[in-house]
């Protein structure tokens, strides 16, 4: 199934994960194109952030969000999971055209990257992970289909 016809099956989801700059290094790329398609895009940060950060203003309350509780959000069925970070890739996003937005998304997260220059690693990785899949920037993942 290409890119374009996944996207035209959702219409909403999810990226779960541990730091806050996390889903901008594993998945940035996929999340600004599906996002560009019109899919609305929620985040889960699944710890406080408080670890892993050399900012000493950095407090575990920074990163918790009580007033979406008390807006009622409901959970939907997850259809499906993306995996990143496995050598067991089996789907290929093609990320050419939002790669420089992944960068941007990246460079937000000052804690982390101390100098622009580092982030020359994201679009090596990129380039590297698109070579035999007909594409200029990638990323990759494992893909599972629920229920």
């Amino acid at each position: 199934m290409s890119d374009q016809q996944q996207s035209e099956k959702v219409t909403r989801a999810m990226a779960v994960f541990a730091h806050p700059d996390d889903a901008e290094f594993g998945c940035g790329g996929t999340i600004a194109k599906w996002v560009g398609e019109g899919i609305e895009f929620v985040y889960v940060v699944a710890t406080d952030g408080s670890k892993g950060s050399a900012d000493p203003e950095m407090s575990p309350d920074r990163l918790t969000f009580p007033e979406l509780l008390a807006e009622g959000l409901e959970p939907y069925a997850v259809r499906e999971v993306y995996v990143m970070g496995t050598d067991a890739s089996d789907t290929w996003i093609d990320i050419s055209q939002t790669l420089d937005t992944k960068i941007e998304a990246l460079l937000q997260h000052t804690s982390q990257i101390r100098s622009p220059e580092s982030l020359e690693r994201v679009r090596t990785r990129a380039r590297e992970t698109a070579q035999d899949h007909d594409m200029e920037y990638a990323e990759c993942f494992k893909k599972f289909t629920l229920g």
